[in-house]
């Protein structure tokens, strides 16, 4: 089936899904000033204490946030996913 993912490409798609600070699977993510996503609650702590972006160290030229409604929905849909995996693991 030519829609089908291979583990890599879902192992990939994971990663970026991913928070850089906490390296947890997103689920409130925004796009920070320097472009890239996090963890709401882990990026305003870090601009709480630092002008600098987590990823590049570059400095950030604001600390507004944005919501990421496309990672939000990828997100969800690999939690959902590892969740169904698991119950077919539990049930076999």
């Amino acid at each position: 089936d030519a829609l089908r993912i291979s583990q890599d490409q879902l192992q990939s798609i994971m990663q970026e899904c991913q928070c850089p600070i906490n390296h947890s699977l997103l689920r409130d993510p925004v796009v920070a000033a320097d472009g890239h996503s996090y963890e709401r609650q882990e990026i305003t702590r870090w601009l709480a204490t630092s002008a600098l972006s987590p990823m590049t160290g570059a400095q950030m030229t604001s600390t507004t946030v944005v919501p990421n409604l496309t990672v939000a929905r990828v997100a969800r849909c690999l939690r959902d996913g590892q969740a169904e995996d698991q119950q077919s693991e539990a049930s076999t």
